[in-house]
């Protein structure tokens, strides 16, 4: 599988958003990747990192060393085959559902992640939307988070994903 990781721009001209392209076409994993906000990007990562099972809506990740027999029985259900160690399963409301190798997963969101940083490093929109996400966030989950520098946040997720492509036991 190819993909492609494109600056997408409005009808203005300007820089809207960064995009990503399969080859073959895949709408579950461009769902993916285009569902998540710029600002849930550092736990998303952090997320995958951990090899932990996620969801954002309207997205779930399921891991398959983070299921129990029910999820593996709904996968089964759904893909018409169990979900095997290494691999992810990915759904997205109203899209599809998809298998991926966990290792290419790692590595396109490492790739993904890195071109968002780099667009979006000098943002202040973005450092002030990230700032809004833990506020509510906090107030719903009663979690203090320290980290409120989306940037900082970023680089973090972004090398302990690499640390675990690295060694995968990390």
């Amino acid at each position: 599988m190819d993909y492609f990781i494109k600056e997408r721009v409005n009808n203005k001209g300007e820089l809207c958003t960064i995009g990503i392209d399969f080859e073959p076409e895949n709408n579950v994993l461009s769902a993916l990747f285009s569902s998540i906000r710029i600002e849930q990007f550092p736990d998303f990562i952090t997320d995958i990192s951990n090899s932990k099972s996620t969801g954002y809506e309207p997205l779930s990740l399921r891991m398959y060393n983070d299921i129990d027999w029910e999820d593996q029985a709904w996968i089964k259900s759904v893909m018409h085959r169990n979900l095997q160690k290494g691999e992810v399963f990915v759904s997205v409301y109203k899209i599809g559902e998809t298998i991926i190798p966990e290792s290419v997963l790692d590595k396109i969101l490492y790739n993904y992640g890195s071109n968002i940083l780099d667009v979006f490093h000098k943002n202040s929109q973005v450092q002030e939307k990230y700032i809004e996400y833990y506020n509510h966030y906090d107030k719903e989950n009663h979690i203090f988070k320290e980290n409120l520098f989306w940037v900082k946040a970023m680089k973090d997720s972004l090398l302990k994903l690499s640390q675990k492509m690295i060694n995968p036991e990390y």
